[in-house]
């Protein structure tokens, strides 16, 4: 199923909640998909909710986040100073392991298997039908369209017609990303591995944009459901 709308991203998203909507710890509980409707995922309110960037940071107290999977990093008690240096919480980058979008990690999407999520992006350039199933399929012979950056660039997706950036466009990528976390034992526990680090990639927009920002809702619910079940005594 293909979620509604055309509009361009920039004109739904990143601005600030209007009084009496969604805070950000209830965004950040959303699917990614979800969240992309109610916030950028470049907005700065997502530090200390999502990830921690902060450069006053103690390596204790990062390494207490990550154990712990708190996130009310700037309202929750924080272990005293222990004298360690401080030091800027260090970005994970996810281009290589089994975060990567190039990773052979297959997962079904609308019906659809993708060996990767780079296989499933780049299939959206690539004519709707045989072509594209022969591109999914590993045809090197299949040229994908190239839009030369049009922002008025569209795409057909299961019978939809997509714009190339709206939010149509970057919920389907957060759900591809989404369907490779559960799909995968490994990715997920590679995921929890990352700890509270900002995820981030290279800018091949729009992937590199939304990416990292699925990923790391998809660690906050498997972060909490681990503190969840090792507070309950049951397994995770």
């Amino acid at each position: 199923m293909v979620p509604s709308g055309s509009l361009s991203y920039a004109a739904l998203v990143g601005k600030k909640p209007r009084e009496g909507s969604l805070d950000v710890a209830a965004i950040v509980r959303m699917t990614p998909a979800e969240a992309l409707a109610h916030i950028d995922p470049s907005d700065s309110r997502l530090n200390g909710e999502l990830y921690i960037d902060d450069p006053a940071a103690t390596d204790a107290e990062v390494e207490w986040v990550r154990k712990t999977g708190s996130t009310g990093w700037w309202s929750a008690p924080k272990p005293a100073h222990t004298g360690l240096p401080r030091s800027h919480t260090p970005r994970h980058y996810v281009s290589r392991g089994l975060l990567s979008s190039e990773a052979v990690t297959p997962f079904v999407l609308d019906g659809d298997t993708y060996p990767s999520v780079r296989r499933f992006y780049g299939s959206l350039k690539v004519p709707e039908g045989e072509a594209r199933a022969r591109f999914v399929g590993g045809d090197p012979s299949v040229v994908k369209v190239k839009r030369g950056g049009r922002a008025d660039a569209t795409f057909r997706y299961h019978g939809a017609t997509l714009t190339v950036g709206s939010l149509t466009h970057l919920q389907l990528i957060a759900r591809a990303v989404s369907a490779k976390v559960g799909a995968h034992a490994g990715v997920r526990a590679e995921l929890v591995a990352t700890g509270r680090a900002r995820l981030t990639m290279g800018k091949l927009a729009p992937l590199g944009h939304v990416m990292p920002f699925a990923l790391m809702i998809e660690r906050l619910r498997l972060l909490e459901r681990v503190v969840g079940s090792s507070a309950s005594g049951s397994p995770p």
